[in-house]
């Protein structure tokens, strides 16, 4: 992303359980604090992060999360634009 906004994509979890998803990420800054991004399921926030990583080194990003058995929207949002 350029700018605010985010990216997502429908996946079909086949059980309950739980997951992990893993983002590559990285930043030019824009203003006086690094980017926040922010990892989301179906619109509900499952974990902030500070991407501290510029453009030529991007930084991966995890966390896990439950997920029911399902399509899930699973994002990646820009939460701080300047």
């Amino acid at each position: 992303l350029a700018s605010a906004g985010h990216v997502a994509a429908v996946h079909e979890f086949p059980l309950k359980g739980e997951y992990r998803v893993r983002v590559r990420a990285a930043q030019d800054k824009g203003g006086n604090e690094a980017a926040q991004m922010q990892l989301r399921l179906d619109g509900r926030s499952l974990k902030t992060f500070t991407v501290s990583a510029g453009r030529n080194r991007m930084q991966e990003y995890e966390t896990t999360f439950e997920a029911l058995s399902g399509r899930h929207e699973l994002a990646a949002a820009v939460i701080n634009d300047f």
